[in-house]
């Protein structure tokens, strides 16, 4: 595996960090590298399995679209995978936006609710 420099890239409103992964296709399934891929520290904490349980047993809310992987694989394996943290999600008579904010035990609310917000705000003016 090779990691790539962290570079920043612009999404609407907002600046992400990135980091761009080569993995050499004959060493790793594409179902591993979706293992390790998704979650994120970001959205599942560290360490990762800790993170998970912890959000479990006490978030009340059912993340469906809020995160995942999104790519292509062709028919001879190669792919493109890109790790999406928020999301829109289209009904007959609605739409739902996932975001969220990095918490921490040094997150002050108020700046983690406006963080939301902006991020949302970049989906909105993609509709």
């Amino acid at each position: 595996m090779n990691v790539l420099n962290t570079y920043t890239k612009r999404a609407g409103n907002l600046v992400h960090l990135c980091n761009d992964i080569s993995v050499n296709r004959a060493n790793v399934s594409v179902e591993r590298m979706i293992k390790n891929l998704h979650p994120t520290p970001a959205v599942g904490g560290i360490p990762k399995q800790e993170g998970l349980d912890f959000i479990a047993s006490n978030e009340k809310f059912d993340r469906q679209y809020y995160s995942g992987c999104m790519g292509d694989v062709d028919l001879l394996g190669e792919c493109n995978l890109y790790v999406n943290l928020r999301c829109a999600q289209l009904k007959k008579e609605s739409i739902s936006l996932y975001v969220g904010a990095g918490i921490t035990a040094e997150s002050d609310a108020e700046q983690e609710w406006e963080e939301t917000q902006n991020k949302a705000q970049t989906i909105l003016q993609a509709l």
